[in-house]
């Protein structure tokens, strides 16, 4: 499919209009995708959340991307100089108006690849956590990544590695990642589920993580 690319609104990018204490707004700029050049770092919004209430969870994540926008862009870039040699972009959000929850998979794992395949490094703003599995998935397309040739770490609660037989949502991302990655890109020998709350998962869930060669630390 197509995808569409929203511009992140101007005024998320803070400045305080002092030369003096220049703000992360200030120093990130906006391009397009087409844009992104070897080296670049940029940033997308996916901004969804029906993968949480299909997972029985709250909505509101799909303001995310546009939240952490308007927090991370009033910081300053630290006092290390060598951030500012970094080519940082935010090329927007993707479009996920009139489109289901598969399709805004499909339009975030190709906006991903094509980040990925022009040399750029993607940091995917959400939305659920169901989106993890397109973003990853646009990186193994995108760099043409095979056979057990990338490592996963899942930094969360939660062990998400439910079934997604009875349709997408926030749980089924390292299922996902662990059974369906084109290429078998990811074995369970290199996923790690790290920071993991026992009385939030299922045994049922933990044990399966570790058949598949998975380490879970609580």
């Amino acid at each position: 499919m197509a995808y569409k690319i929203n511009a992140a609104a101007r005024d998320l990018f803070y400045s305080r209009n002092d030369p003096k204490d220049r703000r992360l707004g200030e120093l990130i700029g906006r391009a397009a995708i087409d844009e992104v050049t070897e080296g670049t770092v940029a940033i997308i919004g996916v901004p969804e959340d029906r993968g949480i209430t299909a997972n029985k969870g709250r909505a509101g994540a799909a303001a995310g991307p546009d939240d952490i926008r308007r927090r991370l862009y009033k910081l300053t870039p630290g006092f290390n100089s060598d951030f500012m040699r970094l080519r940082i972009v935010d090329v927007g959000n993707v479009d996920t108006k009139e489109l289901t929850l598969a399709e805004v998979h499909d339009a975030e794992t190709e906006a991903v690849a094509e980040i990925v395949a022009r040399g750029g490094l993607p940091v995917v703003l959400g939305g659920g956590h169901d989106l993890t599995y397109p973003g990853v998935r646009g990186l193994v397309t995108g760099a043409n990544i095979g056979r057990g040739g990338m490592g996963l770490i899942n930094v969360d609660a939660h062990l998400d590695v439910r079934s997604d037989e009875n349709g997408i949502n926030s749980g089924t991302s390292f299922y996902r990642a662990l059974t369906q990655l084109p290429g078998g890109a990811l074995s369970g020998e290199a996923f790690v589920e790290f920071g993991i709350q026992e009385q939030y998962n299922s045994p049922y869930y933990y044990n399966w993580v570790l058949e598949q060669g998975g380490r879970v630390v609580t």
